[in-house]
């Protein structure tokens, strides 16, 4: 039996053996295309390598960001006892909150002195008052209970109780010497409550 195409022309010939070659052309590019798109084990390792790098590193970033937590909640922790300077009045503030604790406590200032301001690092700085105090006996441990309770907080830096009349005492003196200390305005932010609306202002 005489294959079908011994009977062909040349030009027939011609054109099925140029039909043949574009057809192993085009199907050599599809399967090479096809081949380079497939995963092969040394892509799927690399991957699993990235994908573990990555896991790492967002490890250590969330680790990093708990121990920053922790910190700032320490900080704000101790920065609550300060007061915030918010503006130039802050020594201003600082005798009024002592003055407010003389009231209600029923004592008498005979005389607080002017106060005095100092720095004690980039972010803290210091409000001394020197004063004295008279009352009886309870109004006076009123006076210092109330000082001791409130926040921002007042230190004594120097504190002298004595009676007002050494033969017969009707009720006694302090004499001292006290210190407010004042948190920056630059550092209230970074310490101050996210839940806090009014972002940490006493």
């Amino acid at each position: 039996m005489n294959a079908p195409w011994r009977h062909w022309s040349p030009r027939h010939r011609l054109l099925a053996v140029a039909a043949a070659g574009f057809a192993l052309l085009f199907l050599g590019f599809g399967v090479d295309w096809r081949f380079r798109d497939w995963p092969t084990q040394g892509h799927l390792t690399a991957e699993a390598k990235r994908l573990k790098g990555f896991h790492r590193e967002l490890a250590s970033l969330e680790k990093d960001a708990r121990t920053r937590q922790r910190r700032i909640a320490e900080l704000r922790r101790l920065a609550e006892p300060l007061w915030r300077k918010q503006d130039k009045n802050a020594a201003v503030e600082v005798q009024n909150g002592l003055e407010d604790a003389a009231r209600r406590s029923g004592v008498t200032l005979q005389n607080v002195g002017a106060a005095r301001t100092g720095r004690i690092s980039d972010n803290l700085s210091s409000v001394d008052l020197s004063l004295r105090v008279a009352g009886s006996m309870r109004d006076v441990a009123k006076f210092l209970a109330e000082l001791e309770r409130r926040q921002p907080a007042f230190t004594w830096a120097s504190c002298t109780v004595r009676p007002d009349n050494p033969r017969e005492p009707q009720g006694v003196t302090v004499d001292g010497r006290l210190q407010a200390i004042l948190l920056s305005p630059e550092a209230v932010p970074f310490l101050a409550d996210p839940t806090d609306r009014k972002g940490g202002t006493p």
